[in-house]
């Protein structure tokens, strides 16, 4: 992605308040926990081309997505 200039450009980090993390992120059953991402990037044409997904943190396929421009 970085040689077609497909990444995104980086925030400033905003101060945020340290957490520490005491527990288990992961899970051994399916539909426990679910996460989203999504991302964005121009068309040749200069209009947006936007992708949200949600994942099944068990599980290795995209539960739910969409395309919009």
């Amino acid at each position: 992605m970085r040689v077609h200039g497909l990444l995104l450009q980086l925030r400033a980090k905003s101060r945020q308040l340290e957490r520490k993390h005491n527990g288990q992120v992961a899970v051994t059953n399916s539909n426990q926990r679910w996460s989203f991402n999504g991302f964005e990037f121009q068309c040749e044409n200069g209009e947006p081309l936007r992708v949200a997904f949600t994942l099944n943190c068990c599980g290795p396929e995209a539960m739910t997505w969409v395309v919009t421009m």
